[in-house]
């Protein structure tokens, strides 16, 4: 017997199956039966659970499966399908509802836009995709402009370190122009901070490195002029790694032989976004016995975190933690030589992990290309024809990508990035995570 009206392949967070405590794979599915797939054949199969996501009540519905009837269907070198048949009522309504679903997304899919399949399924307010921002100049214009008015007369606690970013040539250039006390006032005044809580601590660390650019890494002249600028001045220096691929391993060997021959400007930590990076420092730090510690990058806390969320139905509470908040691999972490984490303030609480931490503001990563989307875009013409570049021409210099206002986010270089507005309004949460282990706050107004 065949199964009726059989869709394959229906996407794993839809529908899911476990044979006897195991996972499988369902790669058919029809109102009176289904096929699985199994890595090994199974001598007796006892129960067969289904699981079909529901998306009005937005969580799955699981479903016993009788395996009295089912077959091997398929035995190949890689796998072997079993096909099983049934008429049970309740698997019959709830593969039609399931399809019906998945072909109304995908009819969504194909016709409408982005913003008109989010309004489907979310609360988005696909009527406001239309207002922009001239430039991104102007969107920071009436951000931190609020923030400063809403910021006026409150005040932020004492016991944390202020940290200043620096990730980009310009930024590199205009530090070493000038000391850091004359940097930091020109830095909060171009956008109108100079009042602000937070403007009025002084600078005592640097950050000297992109996260989540390798091309935006400061070339050695630049960085040691800038790591004996910081000797001179009496600020603190965390480097930061972005993530790396195999073909530039040689190059961290090389960076780190050249921090070496420059015991005297040493950086006091040095932030890690690879594991492959992690390892070779490690492994340097032993071989040349050195005091440099090893902080958490941002791309490896793993946060879930993107404005867009505030429009879910679904509850939200559990992207307040991550595997960060588990002893066991802080343990780990731990074992490995790294114990600060480089958080985000990302546009809803979160569960700070024990210890004393970084947080960054007022900007947090969404998602991050290996291959650069701003290059795509503007050598290609489509941000999905990307590639990797070797030899970068630099386009984020002066452009970036916009969004819709009401989304309050923007992409550069090869990042999506959201702004927080809480960190920058509302010094009461600050001073609570200073409270729960954040010692140190890292400003980048980008």
């Amino acid at each position: 017997m065949q199964i009726k009206n059989a869709v394959s392949m229906i996407p794993y967070g839809l529908l899911s199956g476990i044979v006897d405590g195991q996972e499988v794979r369902i790669t058919q599915l029809g109102e009176n039966g289904f096929v699985f797939r199994m890595a090994n054949q199974a001598e007796k199969i006892h129960e067969i659970w289904l699981q079909f996501f529901s998306q009005n009540g937005g969580c799955y519905k699981k479903l016993l499966i009788p395996a009295d009837r089912m077959k091997k269907m398929e035995e190949s070198r890689f796998f072997t399908e079993y096909t099983v048949l049934t008429e049970d009522k309740d698997y019959q309504k709830y593969v039609r509802q399931l399809l019906a679903d998945y072909w109304k997304y995908i009819s969504l899919k194909m016709t409408g836009e982005d913003g008109e399949v989010a309004a489907a399924y979310t609360d988005y307010p696909v009527h406001l995709d239309e207002d922009y921002a001239e430039s991104l100049e102007e969107r920071k214009e009436e951000w931190f402009q609020e923030a400063a008015e809403k910021a006026k007369g409150q005040k932020l606690c004492e016991n944390v370190e202020l940290a200043l970013e620096l990730d980009t040539p310009q930024l590199y250039e205009a530090w070493l122009r000038e000391p850091m006390e004359t940097f930091a006032e020109k830095y909060w005044k171009k956008w109108g901070l100079q009042e602000h809580p937070i403007a009025k601590k002084p600078v005592e660390r640097v950050y000297i490195g992109n996260t989540f650019c390798p091309h935006l890494f400061p070339e050695n002249d630049i960085l040691h002029a800038m790591l004996e600028k910081a000797k001179i001045e009496g600020i603190s220096v965390t480097l930061t790694f972005s993530w790396i691929k195999e073909s530039q391993i040689d190059s961290i060997r090389e960076l780190l032989k050249f921090l070496e021959q420059r015991k005297e400007y040493m950086p006091n930590e040095i932030a890690v976004n690879d594991w492959g990076t992690a390892h070779l420092i490690r492994k340097w730090k032993q071989e040349t016995q050195n005091c440099v510690k090893l902080n958490l990058g941002i791309l490896l806390n793993r946060y879930k975190k993107d404005n867009r969320s505030r429009y879910l139905k679904e509850e939200t509470n559990c992207f307040q933690e991550t595997n960060l908040n588990s002893e066991f691999y802080q343990q780990y972490l731990k074992e490995n030589q790294i114990e600060r984490y480089e958080l985000e303030a990302c546009g809803h609480e979160i569960v700070i992990p024990k210890g004393k931490h970084s947080l960054h503001l007022p900007f947090f990563q969404t998602n991050t290309a290996q291959f650069c989307t701003l290059y795509a875009k503007c050598a290609c013409g489509d941000r999905g024809r990307q590639k990797s570049v070797e030899q970068c021409p630099g386009y984020c210099r002066g452009l970036v990508f916009l969004y819709p206002r009401h989304l309050e986010m923007f992409g550069k270089y090869n990042t999506l990035f959201g702004y927080d507005r809480t960190s920058l309004e509302e010094m009461e949460y600050l001073n609570q995570s200073v409270r729960q282990g954040i010692d140190r706050i890292v400003v980048n107004l980008l």
